[in-house]
């Protein structure tokens, strides 16, 4: 019988078909594709990559909360809505245009974002025009009121050559400092101008105020030997409404503070010195013994605060015995020591 080797064959490889999406992506999870072999069991599985989140156009909502204004940015996933991207930005001011007693000003508000995906956001608000606006005018006289007179005028009516003709102001008090202060309100528009009226004379503008936290007044301070005018932050008066002294206590020195009148500023000067401690008389809390100390304490009889020392041990008090022979019926006993105060 005639034999031959048998001739091996090639594997034939796996033929896969086309790839299946078992498990759709989305915005945040991969999603799964698989193709099978048509010969064997053989399957191929690969991750989808996630989509990512496809942002519409933002929106952009101003709104305003006592005086303050904020924008709200927000964009919608157009693969899934209840994926929503949301930021808010407190708008910044900038006075484009100011408001005058002719027309109102414009403010240029702005709000710029953290997330990259909203852009810059303006809105222009309009500031009111100034009309009729009721302005306190305050002087500050260094000199102490020594031949003071104060006027507003309005210029270019001639009024300081026809013999102050303008409207004068009233004394409302005296500063912490102990120099007297004057007020005045006017209407802007009628007004215009200071005179101050004493060794010599002074003037200055009545640079009014008015922008959107509605200031609306204006302070001078009349320097000593009458050499100058000053615009001051504030007048501290010297009165129970704005005065507050805060007593010295045993350990703390006392100080006065004068609130500002028309600003929230404040001024604080150092008051009276601390008064020390008023120590009673010492007392035993502890009594020492023979062998170990004792304590005393006093008491503060203004704030209470105690003070402890220390008693040293007394020692013991021995008292001597002397020794005694024995005799034929009663024992005896050698010298011996005895504390009278312990065992």
């Amino acid at each position: 019988m005639l034999c031959r080797e048998a001739e091996p064959a090639a594997a034939l490889g796996h033929d896969l078909g086309e790839w299946t999406q078992t498990a759709a992506p989305s915005c945040t999870a991969a999603g799964e594709k698989t193709r099978s072999c048509s010969r064997c069991d053989y399957t191929e599985t690969e991750a989808i990559a996630a989509l990512g989140h496809d942002w519409g156009t933002p929106g952009c909502v101003w709104t305003e909360a006592v005086g303050v204004w904020s924008c709200t940015a927000t964009a919608v996933c157009s693969r899934d809505a209840s994926h929503v991207l949301t930021e808010t930005a407190v708008g910044s001011y900038g006075v484009e245009t100011p408001a005058t007693h002719q027309q109102a000003g414009v403010c240029v508000l702005t709000s710029s974002f953290n997330d990259q995906h909203f852009t810059t956001q303006t809105k222009n608000v309009e500031i009111p025009q100034l009309i009729a606006v009721w302005v306190d005018v305050y002087v500050i006289d260094d000199n102490n009121g020594e031949n003071m007179n104060c006027y507003v005028w309005k210029d270019g009516t001639g009024a300081e050559a026809a013999g102050w003709p303008g409207e004068a102001m009233t004394r409302q008090g005296v500063d912490k400092d102990g120099h007297p202060y004057y007020k005045i309100t006017v209407n802007a528009d009628a007004y215009d101008r200071l005179i101050v009226n004493g060794g010599s004379q002074q003037t200055a503008d009545l640079n009014y105020v008015s922008d959107l936290n509605g200031r609306t007044y204006v302070i001078y301070r009349m320097l000593t030997n009458w050499s100058n005018i000053e615009l001051p932050e504030d007048i501290f008066p010297d009165d129970d409404q704005h005065k507050t002294v805060t007593a010295p206590d045993c350990t703390h020195d006392g100080s006065v503070t004068w609130a500002g009148l028309l600003t929230n500023a404040s001024v604080t000067t150092p008051g009276a010195s601390a008064l020390g401690h008023d120590w009673g008389d010492w007392a035993v809390t502890t009594a020492a013994t023979c062998t170990a100390k004792g304590v005393e304490t006093r008491e503060c009889g203004r704030c209470h605060e105690t003070e402890t020392r220390e008693l040293a041990a007394l020692g013991h008090d021995l008292v001597h015995h002397d020794a005694k022979a024995p005799t034929c019926t009663e024992s005896g006993w050698s010298a011996y020591e005895t504390c009278s105060r312990c065992d």
